[in-house]
């Protein structure tokens, strides 16, 4: 599994670059992570599959650690309705980081990372877990210019079937 990721990412992260450009693979073999907001109920990172955007929201806190932001996105995966990798390709295959180089699935980030704030106005304190999966519903429900008017969800649900 390959994850793009903005140089804000790795920076804040403390990670490095392994690869200049992901390969093109297989639905779910490339996601694309962006450092989403610090707000007062945390900072967010968003992780969006290549092909669909489908978006994971995880809410990490102040956490700088990249292993436990990982091991729960790599969890989240696993548990995604209709997911085909099996946990132990996932473990055998460990994830390598690269440069995020695709414009328009940058461009699509930028616009779920405003999406996410106007979002959190809304949201009551204290923010819940499910508080956040209704916000990551949210994000995957809205209609994408690089999905064709699409959602992620939608778009998910086809490549997933």
């Amino acid at each position: 599994m390959t994850i793009c990721a903005s140089r804000q990412f790795a920076k804040l992260f403390n990670c490095r670059f392994e690869d200049a450009s992901p390969n093109a693979g297989e639905f779910g073999d490339i996601w694309y992570v962006e450092t989403g907001l610090l707000t007062p109920f945390g900072r967010f990172v968003l992780f969006s599959e290549a092909r669909t955007l489908f978006t994971l929201l995880i809410h990490t806190g102040v956490r700088r650690s990249i292993a436990p932001l990982i091991e729960e996105f790599e969890g989240r995966v696993q548990r995604l309705p209709g997911w085909r990798k099996s946990s132990c390709v996932m473990a055998a295959e460990p994830f390598r980081l690269a440069k995020r180089i695709d414009r328009g699935i940058i461009g699509s980030q930028n616009e779920l990372v405003f999406l996410l704030g106007a979002n959190l106005q809304d949201e009551a304190r204290p923010l819940t877990a499910s508080g956040i999966l209704q916000i990551e519903r949210r994000l995957n429900d809205t209609p994408m210019s690089r999905l064709q008017m699409d959602s992620p969800a939608a778009a998910f649900q086809n490549m997933a079937a």
